[in-house]
């Protein structure tokens, strides 16, 4: 008996030995290749400071969900069903990294999304300095030439189930090809320049995509977009595109 217990023992300690959880900041999961640096002809001999944006997204401590139930695909007739999050952050905030390995996502889009634009305006040689700080380091007197703050709107991740009508025969269409999920993410962010003494440079702007980033998975389908799983993945291409609109209309805005 004894020696039975200690031959279990030892398999529960060999097995969640294998399982290692690794914890990285939200802003390195979705970190993104950046684009060639501009011409210098776009370059401003001035600072800028990016500090956390504020988040409008509805969240009370539970992500905000609408769903079909996906009890519905096994109905015969039911082409498909959906289900939309609010704060994909949370719901995707776990990858798998290798056999036995994940990796957790800590934060949220408000603060990872203006510490990838601050590291982006800094690589690409925009601004003498591109930097991320925290709102209260700039409250009051600060040395940065200009502000930039922003509103986290919109992050919507909406997954739609493909039954085809076929009940619990779908799998069949499966087997076929069909795809099994599609994911569309959404992204919108509003942004305002500030000068070092808090007035407004031009007019609030609002960055979003000019359509969802849209991927299907499936049997014969890839489930990794930028090298991140899907659906999470999809949101490396939206940042990176939100982003780069951002910068590219503020050295527009500067040079007018």
């Amino acid at each position: 008996m004894k020696r039975a217990m200690l031959i279990g023992a030892v398999l529960v300690w060999a097995v969640s030995g294998c399982t290692t959880m690794q914890v990285n900041p939200l802003s390195h999961e979705l970190k993104y290749q950046l684009t060639p640096a501009p011409a210098m002809e776009k370059f401003v001999d001035k600072s800028i400071a990016v500090v956390p944006f504020d988040d409008a997204r509805m969240y009370d401590g539970a992500n905000k969900t609408t769903s079909t139930s996906t009890a519905w695909n096994i109905v015969p007739f039911v082409v498909y069903t959906t289900g939309v999050v609010s704060h994909p952050e949370v719901s995707y905030n776990t990858s798998v990294s290798g056999m036995g390995s994940y990796v957790k996502a800590a934060g949220t889009m408000a603060d990872a999304i203006p510490k990838l634009l601050a590291e982006y305006l800094h690589r690409s040689r925009r601004f003498s300095k591109a930097v991320f700080v925290e709102a209260a380091e700039v409250r009051d007197h600060h040395p940065y030439d200009m502000v930039l703050r922003g509103t986290l709107v919109e992050s919507k991740l909406t997954a739609t189930r493909f039954s085809y009508g076929l009940g619990p025969a779908a799998p069949v269409a499966y087997l076929f090809g069909a795809p099994v999920v599609k994911y569309s993410a959404s992204l919108t962010v509003d942004w305002q320049l500030y000068d070092a003494r808090g007035d407004k440079i031009g007019p609030k702007k609002t960055a979003t995509l000019e359509g969802p980033v849209v991927q299907h998975t499936g049997l014969y389908y890839g489930l990794v977009r930028d090298h991140k799983d899907v659906p999470f993945g999809l949101y490396v291409d939206a940042v990176r595109t939100v982003n780069t609109k951002i910068a590219e209309e503020i050295s527009e805005q500067i040079a007018d």
